[in-house]
């Protein structure tokens, strides 16, 4: 489930567009930035009354903040689509700030994954096992070359065949969730 909150950079607060704007306009700002209607892009659909509704104000003090968030350069808008030109939600979960994070090793595990030699490795592994998941014998279809001896434990046997078996994807996702990553 995703989250109901937005995470705000603090360079909003320094910002001279927003410092600019008048103390309601700061609040519909806010708003703009949080609210379950938009998204991370800053370019979304707003529909008439959602915004007055959730703020629990008037559609005349609504449209003056709009009003003054344009002036001041912070957003576009045009009745019906919101794009802030000044994005300041806080990417949540990127770099170390992610639960998953390994200490940057993406690119190299990326070069990996994408060359040549993985590629012919992973055919070889489908071609091997006749495309047929050795877990639930279903041919064919969306299948998954997977590590006997883990990927990033054993970097020696990344290319061997006999360290690979194909999964389909549905076999191959319960055995990470019955046995975790490695």
């Amino acid at each position: 489930m995703a989250s109901r909150y937005s995470k705000i950079q603090s360079t909003l607060w320094t910002s001279d567009k927003f410092n600019a704007a008048k103390e309601f306009s700061k609040i519909v700002y806010l708003y703009l930035l949080s609210c379950p209607h938009g998204n991370s892009a800053g370019f979304f659909k707003l529909p008439e009354g959602y915004a007055t509704t959730d703020l629990k104000c008037s559609q005349q003090r609504y449209e003056n903040a709009i009003a003054d968030l344009k002036s001041v350069g912070l957003i576009e808008y045009d009745g019906d689509i919101v794009k802030l030109l000044e994005n300041h939600q806080k990417p949540s979960g990127f770099g170390v700030d992610h639960w998953n994070w390994k200490g940057g090793i993406t690119p190299q595990n990326a070069r990996i994954r994408h060359s040549a030699e993985y590629r012919t490795w992973r055919k070889s592994v489908f071609k091997r096992d006749n495309f047929t998941c050795q877990k639930c014998y279903r041919v064919g279809g969306k299948m998954q070359a997977h590590h006997i001896k883990s990927f990033s434990l054993h970097p020696a046997l990344r290319f061997e065949l006999s360290n690979g078996i194909t999964y389909c994807v549905k076999c191959h996702k319960k055995f990470h969730k019955e046995n975790g990553v490695n």
